[in-house]
Formats: structure tokens, C-alpha cells, sequence
């Protein structure tokens, strides 16, 4: 490794960053990308499986041996080769910034990363910013719309109104309460990989109930037709039938 190598890498070429990083993890078959962004030093490392969490702590310990001038924190992903998203992501300050640096607040940026796609940074006022690829973005946003369509009519019926899927502590709406948590808290973490069963177990849920609604209401009209066939106040049946239905809440609830 020549001392220019060492040079570049100390002044933040991410180019020299990222040929010392992999040059460490040739024997681990492992592949470093660098990107650094307003003082943000991101590295990605690629595996055919999705390198071990720990893997972090060693490019921390690198990173701070480079002494790399211009980067204040690091962030690194880890992620199956081959995968658009990182199934997990750790960070961690490596020096504290020059107050120009960090006197702004409330504001948003949006900024591209070659690595790690899209990212939306938010500041606070008390200067904490808060990193978001566009997979947290998305499954964040999910999880409100899955709220909101738990809070919207479902089904309407005379002389009751309008239910929702809590319907007063409903069982199948704690347990999509508890799978849309579980879900929010994997997004934080971006253990993306962990996503999956919940939200097949959420769609499995919803649409089981969907089912049960739809049949309970065909079994009503099944019933109207064969109990009152004939009968005078059919009509009155039939008008409180036309008034029963599923409601606008399940296209939000199957859109999460």
C-alpha cells in the first residue's frame, strides 16, 4: 500500500477509501463501495450472502486508522450481492463537526447516493438528522396507510353505522396492530430481510377478513331470498340489505 494510496484516502478520495477497505476484506470475499456526502462516509459491502453485522465494527476501526479528514460519520450497510436495499445499517461519529456545519436547522434535503439509493435527510432543531433510504421511506409510509385504513370505515350497516377494523378490540386487529409494530421496528433498524413475514402474515389477515365480510353478507341475502320469499316486508329487507356493504377503508388497508 503506498503512502499516495494512504494520502488520497486521508484527504477523502472515496476511490482509495473503498481500494483499502477491499484490499482488508479480499479473504472475507467481501466487497466495499464508498460514497462520502457532506461529511457522511457511506460503505456498502456486498456479499454473496449478506455479510455478518459485526463486519461493521471492523470497518469502524479501519475507517478511524485512515484519519480521513473531511468525514465526520460513517455509515455502514450490509446487504446481499446482487440486492438493492441493505438488510441492515450501523453508524458512527468519527469526529464532531465545525459548527457551520452544524448550525442549520429545519430543513430537508433530498440527496442521491450512488450506493444506497435515494435518501431523504431531515434536521431538526436540535441539529439530530435522521437518515432515510427510500425502502424506509416506503415501508414507514406503509405503515401509516396501514393505520389509517385501520381507522376507516370497513362496513356500514342500518342502525349501526360504520365500523372500522378495530370494531371495539377486534382480535384480528391487534394482531395486524402488533405484525404493523414488529414491521416499523425492522424499518428503524433496517433489517429489511425481516420484513417479509409480517407483511405476508398482515396481507394473509386482511384478506381473510375481507373474505369473511363478503361472505357473511352473501349469506345474509341467501337467507333474505329463501326466509322471505313472498313475504310483503321484502321489500324493507332489501332496502336495509342494499344499505350493508364493505367500505372504503379496505383499499387502504390493502394497499399497505
Amino acid at each position: 500500500m503506498t503512502s499516495t494510496l494512504l494520502e488520497q484516502a486521508s484527504s477523502g478520495n472515496p476511490d482509495a477509501i473503498a481500494t483499502i477497505i477491499n484490499r482488508s476484506l479480499q479473504k472475507k470475499q467481501i466487497s466495499a463501495s464508498v460514497n462520502l456526502d457532506h461529511g457522511n462516509l457511506h460503505v456498502m459491502l456486498d456479499a454473496q450472502k449478506a455479510p455478518s453485522e459485526e463486519a461493521a465494527n471492523y470497518i469502524f476501526n479501519g475507517i478511524k486508522s485512515l484519519n480521513i479528514e473531511p468525514a465526520y460519520e460513517v455509515y455502514v450497510y450490509g446487504r446481499k450481492l446482487g440486492e438493492p436495499f441493505a438488510t441492515w445499517c450501523h453508524s458512527h461519529e468519527l469526529k464532531a463537526r465545525p459548527f457551520a456545519m452544524t448550525s442549520f436547522s429545519d430543513h430537508q434535503s433530498i440527496k442521491e447516493k450512488s450506493d444506497s439509493g435515494l435518501t431523504i435527510q431531515l434536521s431538526g432543531v436540535n441539529n439530530q438528522d435522521l437518515n432515510l433510504d427510500i425502502a424506509q421511506f416506503i415501508g414507514f409510509l406503509g405503515v401509516a396507510i396501514t393505520f389509517f385504513g385501520m381507522l376507516s370505515p370497513i362496513l356500514t350497516a342500518p342502525g349501526v353505522g360504520t365500523l372500522n377494523y378495530f370494531r371495539n378490540g377486534a382480535e384480528e386487529a391487534i394482531i395486524l396492530s402488533i405484525f404493523t409494530l414488529f414491521s416499523a421496528f425492522f424499518l428503524f433498524r433496517k433489517n429489511f430481510a425481516w420484513l417479509y413475514e409480517p407483511s405476508v402474515w398482515s396481507f394473509l389477515l386482511v384478506g381473510g377478513t375481507f373474505w369473511y365480510y363478503q361472505s357473511y353478507i352473501a349469506e345474509v341475502k341467501a337467507e333474505i331470498d329463501r326466509d322471505l320469499a313472498g313475504n310483503p316486508f321484502r321489500g324493507i329487507a332489501d332496502m336495509a340489505l342494499a344499505a350493508t356493504g364493505l367500505s372504503w377503508g379496505w383499499f387502504f388497508l390493502f394497499l399497505s
